[in-house]
């Protein structure tokens, strides 16, 4: 049965703890929220996004835009 994929941050200047446990528990890891931070700087990176860019991070790791659009999904950013 698949997981349901929830919201875990809209908006934000840091990756919450609540949102990096709800990453790692979905992908079964067991990262920093820290490190999933660096993965969102270097989405926003590649992306030519803004620092300040406020999109949402839902629990299957896919980060969307202010309309709801994924622009990419934080797993292919962590190294």
């Amino acid at each position: 049965m698949a997981r349901p994929v929830t919201v875990l941050q809209t908006g934000g200047t840091t990756v919450h703890s609540g949102t990096a446990r709800g990453l790692n528990e979905y992908f079964g890891l067991s990262l920093h929220r820290r490190e999933w931070g660096r993965a969102l700087e270097a989405l926003k990176k590649e992306f030519l996004l803004p620092n300040k860019h406020h999109g949402s991070i839902l629990s299957n790791g896919d980060y969307l835009d202010t309309t709801g659009k994924v622009i990419d999904n934080l797993l292919g950013y962590i190294p």
